[in-house]
């Protein structure tokens, strides 16, 4: 529940702030010219923000597109910020395209020479070089890429299999007291207290830990997070990638349709998330929060499928990595809960509670 929250905030918070960030200015003159003062005093960081608030404050309009194009540039003096100016330019390109604006041409050539310049300094990194080495090992073709992003998957679920096999055996106690806990439901129906009471009771019975399936999830967190940093840092190179619709002559009739693994695609999004879906129905619950885990199996897909394919234009080549992982889990988690659960051991019923009966009052003679 917590995540969700989360998510659905930062999505709220995202929409405030651009519905702020599209507020008119009132002199775009004016703006323009104390973006251009504060870039001539080498205030970038100033420079930046103005020539942003112009570019937001003029949509559709060559002029701001000029400030888009001059807020991609600022940004290309930084290293750190190389790839913000790579996504502004790619932005630029696809709104004003239809135009046929000049300064199109130059963000594309723009563009170019900055994927060469990011694509080399990243070159340098450890994980980039281990994700290139398994795609020279496949022969380095166009289908090496998907092929290397496979064999990465293996790999991770090789290095993470002792912490899954922890998360799978709290999982299999969760299910295993299952039927207990649904008869102690049963029986303390009208008394929640009771209940919760009841089920720390059988968890310590049981030698049950409802979290234990949560520990080895957040250390699995910095290895997936790593391989999202790893394919981020590759993403150039996956421009040269395809995966079956995947840069076939079907992405050049839509937009939906990635035309390489550098790109989003829509198809590989939606099948991410009923993937995730899948997975999250899988997954055994506490009985106690039943009913908040079943919103939460159809709202995180659907949260996080939007991120995916609509909020960020995360690259393929990630979204191919997190179904082919998903894939891997649907199988472990079929394979770990359908053995047979332990014996059924009967809830102990509750003592009753003995009546006093009132003695009958002997007569008076």
């Amino acid at each position: 529940m917590t995540v969700a929250a989360v998510v659905l905030a930062v999505t709220i918070l995202g929409c405030i702030l651009s519905g702020c960030a599209n507020e008119k200015v009132q002199d775009p003159i004016k703006t323009l010219a104390q973006a251009q003062a504060a870039e001539k005093a080498k205030d970038y960081e100033r420079a930046e923000k103005l020539y942003d608030t112009l570019s937001r404050s003029l949509p559709g309009d060559e002029r701001g597109a000029k400030a888009l194009f001059d807020k991609a540039r600022i940004q290309a003096m930084t290293k750190k910020k190389r790839m913000a100016a790579y996504e502004t330019t790619r932005a630029l390109i696809r709104k004003y395209s239809p135009h046929g604006y000049p300064v199109v041409k130059q963000a594309e050539i723009f563009q170019r020479e900055l994927v060469k310049k990011i694509d080399k300094e990243n070159s340098q990194q450890i994980f980039y070089k281990i994700l290139d080495s398994f795609v020279a090992l496949t022969g380095r073709h166009r289908f090496s890429y998907w092929i290397a992003i496979i064999l990465i998957t293996v790999l991770v679920k090789i290095l993470t299999w002792p912490m899954q096999q922890m998360q799978m055996k709290g999982m299999k106690q969760m299910q295993q007291v299952q039927p207990l806990i649904k008869e102690l439901q049963k029986k303390y129906k009208d008394n929640q207290q009771e209940l919760g009471r009841k089920v720390m009771e059988l968890y310590k019975e049981h030698k049950v830990n409802p979290f234990a399936s949560c520990l080895p999830l957040l250390i699995q967190m910095p290895v997936l997070w790593g391989l999202y940093y790893t394919i981020r840092l590759y993403q150039f190179q996956f421009a040269n990638g395809t995966f079956l619709w995947i840069g076939s002559s079907l992405s050049h009739l839509t937009p939906l349709i990635a035309k390489s693994l550098a790109d989003r695609d829509i198809p590989l999004v939606v099948i991410y998330t009923i993937s995730m879906y899948v997975t999250q129905k899988l997954t055994p619950v506490d009985p106690t929060q039943a009913e908040q885990q079943k919103m939460m199996s159809i709202m995180m897909p659907l949260m996080f499928g939007y991120l995916f394919g609509v909020m960020y234009e995360f690259p393929s080549a990630f979204m191919l990595y997190w179904l082919v992982f998903n894939l891997f889990q649907i199988v472990q988690q079929h394979i770990a809960l359908r053995t047979p659960p332990v014996e059924k051991v009967a809830v102990t019923p509750p003592e009753p509670t003995p009546v006093r009966r009132p003695r009958p009052r002997r007569r008076r003679r």
